[in-house]
């Protein structure tokens, strides 16, 4: 008999990003998960998000009762968000829909952050415990994103 079990999620925020789309290709090769696509630009044109196992959600990161459907089978959400780029306002209103989607569907965050949160940092290796010296705006972007999360 044919398992009717509907197939876990996984939504990935900024997934035009350079790094997001090798994680798209590789969780589609597993055909495991539905794939939940979302950009601040309009993807419905690119082929590369051409697929039946992807879906993309064009909404303005907010959640109506109409799409909260599409999230409650979402194990995890990988956010490739470039902050630095968004006005407070946007980045508020992301981090709203986030845990809107977290309280939905119970999800872990994944955030892809970037080693420039350490500035300058004079550790030979950069660990957990180094201490974090943005020394400009996007790494000082990057890092309160890390503090708030």
């Amino acid at each position: 008999m044919k398992n009717l079990k509907k197939k876990q999620s996984i939504l990935i925020l900024g997934a035009s990003s350079f790094l997001a789309k090798p994680l798209i290709i590789s969780l589609d090769n597993l055909k495991k998960y539905k794939i939940l696509c979302q950009s601040r630009g309009d993807l419905r044109n690119s082929k590369f998000f051409d697929n039946e196992n992807i879906d993309l959600i064009n909404n303005d990161y907010s959640i109506s009762n109409f799409e909260e459907d599409i999230f409650h089978d979402c194990i995890y959400i990988v956010n490739f968000i470039n902050s630095y780029s968004i006005d407070r306002d946007k980045i508020n209103k992301i981090r709203k829909y986030i845990k809107n989607i977290i309280s939905i569907s119970k999800a872990n965050l994944i955030h892809i952050s970037t080693a420039s949160v350490y500035g300058n940092c004079k550790d030979l290796l950069i660990t957990e415990s180094s201490p974090c010296l943005p020394k400009n705006n996007y790494q000082l972007v990057k890092y309160n994103e890390e503090v708030y999360l």
